[in-house]
């Protein structure tokens, strides 16, 4: 949760909304018109249709698009894997009721059973999230994105998991966004986030340190979990 405050907590914030707006319609949706709000760890209320358990996004994004408003569930990976929990189906009617009325899967009867994995749970009931939201209609037409490490297999695998799943129009709703993707596109999308970019790279995604013995010592903490100093 530090590394999506620092992500999507920093770019949401009121001065850098305009900037922030280019990067995700860049990277997230070309259809994007504007940034509504952006809140960390976040679930909507059983009035706008929760799915009675603790799943939450991670981040969600709400904006205008093109054709009217919009949300984007977002789940954050760095170096924990998916939730290894596996539903009891019968004990979660909720889960296969926003499978079926959702409309974004192709079999929402096998679906649930198929997906009910330690490969998958997670990461469907993430986008269950966003289709009872959906179905709610009172934010927008939703998605899912993952934002990860451009070579996080498990992330990998779960989204080719969940996305064999959906129908041919509701691709669109699940899709992947790397961590150096979104710092690649800045200079070229949204050069005013460099000095952001900057500081999100050498904490996050600069792996020379601290395990490069003939590096010099940052000051800005350790990276993919590893302790400041070698053993």
């Amino acid at each position: 949760m530090p590394l999506c405050f620092n992500l999507f907590g920093a770019l949401g914030a009121v001065d850098r909304r305009a900037p922030f707006l280019a990067l995700f319609k860049h990277l997230f949706d070309p259809a994007a018109t504007s940034i509504t709000d952006v809140i960390c760890e976040w679930a909507p209320t059983e009035a706008q249709g929760n799915l009675k358990d603790r799943t939450a996004f991670d981040a969600v994004v709400f904006y205008e698009r093109t054709d009217g408003p919009a949300f984007a569930g977002i789940e954050t990976k760095y170096t924990e894997p998916f939730s290894q929990k596996i539903s009891v189906l019968e004990s979660k009617p909720r889960y296969c009721e926003v499978t079926r009325t959702c409309g974004w899967f192709h079999d929402p009867g096998g679906a649930p059973e198929r997906l009910n994995t330690t490969k998958a749970n997670q990461l469907w009931r993430n986008l269950l999230l966003a289709g009872a939201l959906d179905v709610g209609g009172s934010k927008g037409r939703g998605r899912v994105v993952v934002v990860a490490l451009a070579d996080d297999l498990g992330a990998a695998n779960a989204l080719t998991a969940v996305s064999a799943e959906l129908r041919p129009e509701a691709q669109d709703r699940l899709r992947s966004v790397s961590f150096e993707a979104i710092i690649d596109a800045v200079p070229t999308a949204a050069p005013e986030l460099q000095g952001w970019a900057d500081r999100f790279q050498r904490r996050y995604l600069d792996t020379g340190q601290p395990d490069d013995p003939d590096a010099v010592a940052d000051p800005h903490g350790p990276r993919f979990g590893r302790p400041l100093t070698r053993p």
